[in-house]
């Protein structure tokens, strides 16, 4: 049987991903770079479907918006 990894829920996913966003300076008007939570999470073993996954939950629950021009993530 194979293991799930630890951010296989989008619960957990979405938890992980707004750790890592609070954890980086905004870079402008309280945004941080798409990019630098994409790279931290990928790089701590999470998978692309799961960073999607945690993004569309966080977007959901209204605890993060993405800007328009697509860089910028404001939690």
């Amino acid at each position: 049987m194979k293991s799930l990894s630890q951010h296989a829920l989008p619960a957990n996913a979405a938890k992980r991903l707004l750790e890592i966003a609070s954890s980086i300076d905004a870079s402008y008007d309280g945004r941080v770079y798409v990019e630098k939570v994409n790279l931290a999470f990928l790089r701590e073993g999470g998978l692309p479907d799961e960073y999607r996954a945690g993004i569309d939950r966080l977007k959901a629950d209204g605890l993060i918006d993405l800007h328009p021009s697509g860089p910028f993530v404001a939690h």
